[in-house]
């Protein structure tokens, strides 16, 4: 078992939370970065492990950035979804990769659908929310943003969006929720937001992006 705090400054990211005023859910964030590690590690693909289940440094930075969009109050819903998830021995990340699929390998997905948590109409409405929300937004989203992924899902490629909600998907209602109420602000970009901490992160780990 491999912990992603081996190669990772501890007190480094408290300076980072404390930038971001967050410094008080350490603790939470901690433990759900190296636990998305471990179940990241689990991972394997056809052609085996991917070049990204190595860098360490470059997953804390990925990771990190879309939790620091993130309000305490929805940090701390994810914490109890994850906790949840451990007890229950579920790999969110396989959950997230698998639900992908759908838009990259469809055949493939047709076989392992059936192993996938089968999604309440109230959590599909949900999520269609959510995504109408962000979709409503791209307007304002940093051009650079579009040579990562297209605006529109396509065949084998999937867009930020459906990336997005294939990872939400397996989190509960009441995290849902939340992150519904903290998108809706008119002034609130979370696929901006993540975009400028990445760039933000990338420099205070002194790595070139």
């Amino acid at each position: 078992m491999r912990y992603l705090f081996t190669n990772i400054d501890k007190n480094l990211m408290k300076d980072i939370l404390r930038d971001y005023n967050l410094l008080c859910v350490f603790d939470e964030l901690s433990w759900i970065l190296d636990f998305e590690w471990k179940n990241f590690d689990e991972i394997r693909g056809i052609n085996g492990r991917a070049l990204c289940q190595d860098s360490p440094k470059e997953f804390f930075i990925m990771r990190l950035a879309q939790y620091l969009a993130y309000n305490r109050k929805l940090i701390g819903y994810l914490y109890e979804d994850l906790k949840k998830a451990e007890k229950n021995d579920f790999n969110p990340i396989f959950d997230k990769y698998a639900r992908m699929m759908e838009f990259t390998d469809k055949d493939k997905f047709e076989i392992i659908k059936e192993n996938l948590e089968d999604l309440s109409p109230v959590k599909i409405h949900l999520l269609e929310k959510i995504k109408n929300i962000l979709n409503s937004k791209s307007i304002d989203t940093p051009k650079e943003l579009e040579k990562i992924r297209p605006r529109e899902s396509e065949d084998k490629k999937i867009s930020s969006y459906d990336y997005y909600i294939a990872e939400i998907s397996f989190l509960s209602l009441k995290t849902l929720w939340a992150i519904e109420e903290m998108i809706k602000y008119p002034s609130f970009n979370l696929e901006e937001n993540i975009y400028e901490n990445t760039k933000y992160l990338f420099k205070r780990l002194n790595i070139k992006g």
